[in-house]
């Protein structure tokens, strides 16, 4: 009987998962550093280096490892910083209280060594 804990089709699709999710941020980030070349160029620059990505292993288990910890570091702080405003710190003083910009760095940095040691 199928449940919703069986895993198997999501380990189907997750070369596919892996791959949309890399050619997206390298589009993401050439669309932010590189402002002024044409669209066209930043998709085939993203959906070249996607393929590239794919056909090393370690670095897709690498990506595999390293996304879900990085979205549980993101929610995480989503509700560490309403609770905040919940509690009526001002949006300017909030990443002064929680460490700012600092402390997102150093977490994520933290996972990815996590991730690259397993």
């Amino acid at each position: 009987m199928a449940t919703f804990l069986d895993l198997g089709l999501l380990e189907f699709f997750m070369p596919a998962f892996t791959f949309l999710f890399i050619t997206l941020v390298v589009y993401a980030v050439s669309a932010k550093v590189f402002e002024k070349v044409s669209d066209r160029v930043r998709w085939i620059a993203a959906i070249s280096i996607g393929m590239i990505v794919m056909f090393s292993g370690g670095s897709v288990q690498l990506i595999n490892v390293y996304t879900p910890w990085f979205v549980v570091m993101v929610i995480f702080l989503f509700l560490l910083f309403a609770l905040f405003l919940f509690f009526g710190t001002k949006e300017e003083e909030l990443f002064a209280k929680i460490g700012g910009q600092t402390l997102v760095l150093v977490v994520s940095l933290l996972l990815l060594l996590m991730a690259i040691s397993t």
